[in-house]
């Protein structure tokens, strides 16, 4: 039981603590170049992301986000239908190089990807009334991964400042280039 009070206690006081602090929220627009075999597979992605910054100091600021992202197939596998799509839920940090607006980021977190595919067969062959049969399936796998980058923040005014960003998110197969455009206020 004294356990738990004291945990809440340490909770409550860095609740307060992150409160009391500016946490710059924003979002972000980007486009998802795929690399390696899925890139083989997959066209230009997009998406969007939700991210939170909590300045640590002048140079570090700690990060949070969470993303939706798509991808199409590549012309040689559109008959077959296949489309994916990834939640990354990532943290981290970025180190400010000065007060020019360019930093170093590093993120670590979970990718949940889903791939879904329909195909349709044809039964030429065969004497069927319906020669023809549709497979339809989907499959979902979360991996670990990290996307180091470096990106450029500038202000627009007095509230609201201009995210440029490139990370390279690293993820099991499903390696990307993510190319972001953003706003924080």
């Amino acid at each position: 039981m004294k356990k738990s009070l004291f945990l809440i206690a340490v909770l409550a006081v860095a609740l307060t603590t992150l409160t009391a602090q500016k946490i710059d929220f924003g979002g972000n627009l980007e486009l998802a170049v795929p690399m390696g075999d899925f890139g083989d597979l997959a066209n230009i992605g997009f998406g969007i992301t939700a991210q939170a910054e909590y300045p640590v100091n002048e140079q570090i600021v700690a990060t949070g986000s969470l993303g939706y992202l798509m991808w199409s197939p590549k012309d040689e596998w559109k008959d077959m239908d296949y489309s994916w799509s990834c939640i990354p839920i990532k943290a981290g940090a970025k180190y400010l190089f000065g007060d020019n607006g360019l930093y170093g980021i590093l993120e670590i977190g979970l990718y949940m990807f889903t791939v879904e595919w329909e195909y349709e067969y044809d039964y030429d062959d065969w004497d069927w009334k319906n020669d023809r049969a549709t497979v339809k399936g989907d499959d979902s796998e979360t991996e670990f991964g990290f996307a180091p980058g470096i990106g450029y923040q500038m202000p627009i005014n007095e509230k609201f400042k201009l995210d440029l960003s490139l990370q390279y998110e690293i993820a099991g197969d499903f390696d990307f280039l993510g190319f972001d455009i953003g706003i924080r206020f």
